[in-house]
């Protein structure tokens, strides 16, 4: 997937096996190497389809959807490029935990949901649209894949949960907040990186905009509402207890929300903590309207 040295130095140093032992700090042998794998697959995506011109990105992301539609590895051609060979590699791998075809579902449609944002957000960039920062939202924490790598808290366990329960109001709006808090901390530490190629697809020059207002103060009111989900995020871990019993769930089901819950809190913390730490939130690329993306599809 890295097409050039300089490419791949680049993406080593962003340091992705952090990543993983900040958010999967639970997972061992296989496990860890296959969500770091994902993570990694996931973050040298997000360089290659950050761009002004849809065009550009819709052949791969049709190639790497053909996997996850079919849920099959083998669905791509021999002629695929490196990221849908790589996409097939880890379905591959993933399927070989034997969860259900109802979990396959889940997992595939949550990232065929990740990759399809990539093309709403080319689209705005081409068009010069400025969302609103609720409708941004919205849509932000498909592009961060954190709802999809979500999925993959299942595996350690061996845990699924029918799709009723998932999409419980409280448990929807858990991993909303969490999905909004992941987000928003990625935009607020990439703000500079992404302001040095003219790319207002971040909730920082959006809040400027809709209240106009200095990006100091768009970024304290960034943080104000990353601390509002976080404090959403308690209050409605609190009462699942009273959810669970409303629901009347099995003995085995409340364990699997158990590890579902404790899997949000890895990632709302780790995430944090690999954003503070990793080389890829300090970059500044040229000023010129290009970035990382720029050269790379060059």
């Amino acid at each position: 997937m890295a097409p050039t040295e300089e490419a791949a130095g680049l993406w080593d140093a962003y340091r992705v096996d952090l990543w993983s032992s900040c958010v999967w700090w639970y997972c061992t042998g296989d496990l860890l190497d296959l969500v770091t794998d994902w993570g990694t697959w996931g973050v040298m995506l997000d360089d290659i389809l950050e761009v002004n011109d849809p065009g550009l990105i819709h052949e791969p992301i049709a190639e790497m959807n053909l996997v996850l539609d079919r849920n099959d590895p083998d669905a791509i051609g021999d002629d695929a490029g490196p990221f849908a060979v790589a996409l097939a590699d880890l379905w591959r791998r993933t399927q070989e935990y034997g969860m259900s075809l109802r979990w396959q579902r889940r997992a595939a449609n949550r990232f065929s949901r990740f990759l399809d944002s990539y093309v709403r957000d080319a689209v705005y960039r081409r068009d010069g649209y400025w969302p609103t920062v609720e409708h941004y939202l919205d849509n932000r924490m498909w592009s961060t894949a954190s709802l999809a790598n979500m999925c993959f808290n299942d595996l350690e366990h061996r845990c699924e949960l029918s799709d009723a329960i998932v999409m419980h109001p409280v448990l929807h709006a858990m991993q909303r907040a969490t999905g909004d808090h992941i987000a928003i901390v990625n935009d607020v530490t990439g703000v500079h990186r992404e302001a040095s190629w003219n790319d207002h697809i971040n909730v920082v020059p959006l809040i400027q905009r809709q209240y106009q207002c200095s990006q100091d103060e768009a970024i304290r009111h960034a943080v104000a509402m990353a601390d509002q989900r976080m404090h959403s995020f308690m209050a409605l871990e609190r009462a699942l207890p009273e959810l669970c019993a409303d629901l009347d769930v099995t003995p085995r089901e409340r364990e699997c929300i158990g590890h579902l819950t404790r899997g949000l809190r890895s990632w709302l913390s780790g995430n944090v903590e690999y954003h503070l730490i990793s080389p890829r939130y300090e970059e500044r690329p040229r000023p010129a309207g290009r970035h990382t993306a720029a050269w790379i599809a060059a």
